[in-house]
């Protein structure tokens, strides 16, 4: 879960977690973030719908938000 720290910069974290996947109608970004004080956060992002997902727009709030 470390290897790709995708869409997460990890150079002001002290280690990054993620694991995402994706099928026709359904995308998950989840994120175990540890920052140098040590404060620990678990972030994760679900998209369910018959819509077709707009990615960028999604991965742009979800960036925001961490």
């Amino acid at each position: 879960m470390t290897i790709n720290p995708v869409p997460v910069n990890p150079k002001n974290r002290e280690r990054v977690a993620y694991k995402g996947g994706s099928e026709p109608g359904v995308w998950n970004l989840s994120h175990y973030l540890w920052t140098e004080n040590g404060t620990e956060y678990f972030v994760s992002a679900p998209w369910n719908n018959e819509e077709p997902l707009e990615e960028a727009g999604f991965m742009g709030l979800y960036q925001r938000l961490i």
